[in-house]
């Protein structure tokens, strides 16, 4: 059997599994797990980065269709051979729904396509960590050579040392109602 997983789940800590990464990168933290290897084929090797989930599609699709099912199920089986059931592995918790999208699962589809054979997702019973809403951005800025500009952090153009200085908001909104740069 053949799953798709994430390095972070947990029920990879039970070691009835056969690690096998196919991510570019591997974690930086400790797993409770040993990878058994890795499957060079099925990483997003040259794509990586790709946000436009079309063209990373194609461009995924392209790469494995180039390679064929007949040379990937070889990697395979040799994972298999060792006895327990096979995770292939990359970082994203597709569990977040809604627009997030991974390799692993792009590869679980393209191998259903090609050999009409089911790549599950590993089950994943860890609580979901919602992604923190980002800060409120507030209109920012700073004086540098005559002119007030927008970023993160309000700053103020110290003529002395000719560098930025970071002001408190409150003192830079003052400066802005009183029109003084």
């Amino acid at each position: 059997m053949i799953f798709t997983s994430r390095y972070a789940n947990p029920e990879l800590k039970s070691c009835n599994y056969t690690a096998v990464r196919i991510s570019l990168g591997l974690p930086r933290w400790k797993l409770c797990y040993e990878i058994a290897g890795a499957i060079e084929e099925l990483m997003p090797k040259g794509i990586f980065g790709i946000e436009d989930y079309d063209d990373f599609h194609r461009r995924y699709f392209d790469k494995l269709d180039a390679i064929r099912v007949d040379r990937i199920r070889e990697k395979l089986h040799c994972f298999e051979k060792l006895g327990k059931p096979v995770v292939l592995l990359c970082f994203e918790d597709i569990r977040k729904g809604g627009g997030y999208w991974c390799h692993r699962n792009m590869f679980a589809s393209w191998w259903k396509q090609h050999t009409g054979e089911v790549i599950p997702e590993l089950q994943d019973t860890s609580k979901f960590k919602a992604e923190l809403s980002p800060k409120p951005k507030v209109s920012q800025l700073w004086y540098d050579r005559g002119e007030w500009h927008c970023e993160d952090m309000f700053y103020q153009f110290d003529r002395s040392t000719h560098k930025k200085v970071q002001i408190a908001d409150a003192v830079a909104k003052d400066l802005v109602a009183q029109g003084k740069p």
